[in-house]
């Protein structure tokens, strides 16, 4: 019996001990812990520029810069004493011509962008006295006035563009505020630009001497006439965001 009691004792002791020696560990790897989180979402911004070019009934699209896009601007309905085509849908310009073609920016964002416009004759072009007008043949320029004149008639317009000059104001460059927010309306502004080869000039001979040169060039082969095409090209930037005062 007394074994056994001893055994019991040593039992009682040995599982004291084990008790005491999980206390002091669980003690030892004790520790506070919090864990705390927070997130935040926001939208990018809108973007979307798009341009379009050509004959009033039929606007084409226009491309990359470094790509140009073919646009119809020199059709013309001038077909009584003169061809008015090549019989392949290319026009021919002769002094006593005029037409008009039509410019047609579409604008959504969440900023504002300035919006450039260039206007270049196309390499090897022939100096033929093209001009060109915004407001309805009140006033012409030539073909490096245009930008100015067309960006200066859409500022002019901002009741119904909603354009207003660039800050600080640059020759052919015209600024559109962010769309409104929640709105998903394009911004369309298009204006219509009138051309025309004057038939009474300063000196005929200047006139005379191109039409000369086209059928010189030409021989039996008229893709060597002599030929005319200008360049226009739109491009957006987004104003730089500051702080409202």
């Amino acid at each position: 019996m007394k074994a056994k009691s001893r055994v019991f004792s040593v039992t009682l002791l040995l599982l004291a001990m084990s008790m005491v020696s999980t206390v002091m560990i669980s003690g030892t790897f004790a520790k506070y812990t919090t864990a705390v989180a927070g997130q935040d979402t926001a939208l990018v911004a809108r973007w979307s520029f798009n341009a379009q070019g050509g004959q009033d009934s039929s606007l084409s699209n226009f491309a990359a810069a470094s790509a140009p896009a073919e646009l119809d601007l020199f059709s013309h309905a001038s077909y009584t004493n003169m061809n008015n085509d090549d019989g392949a849908g290319e026009s021919i310009l002769a002094p006593g011509v005029d037409g008009d073609f039509v410019v047609k920016v579409s604008y959504i964002a969440d900023v504002a962008a300035d919006i450039k416009i260039e206007t270049v004759a196309l390499a090897d072009n022939a100096a033929v006295p093209i001009e060109y007008s915004v407001d309805s043949g009140v006033t012409w320029v030539d073909l490096d006035g245009l930008s100015k004149a067309l960006a200066d008639k859409i500022i002019a317009d901002t009741a119904t563009t909603g354009a207003t000059a660039s800050v600080p104001a640059t020759v052919g460059v015209f600024r559109l505020a962010a769309t409104a927010t929640g709105s998903t309306t394009i911004k369309d502004i298009e204006k219509t630009v009138q051309w025309r080869w004057a038939y009474v000039s300063a000196d005929d001979t200047v006139d005379t001497a191109l039409g000369e040169d086209s059928q010189t060039a030409a021989k039996s082969d008229i893709t060597k006439r002599t030929t005319y095409g200008i360049k226009i090209t739109l491009t957006a930037t987004q104003v730089t965001p500051t702080v409202t005062p």
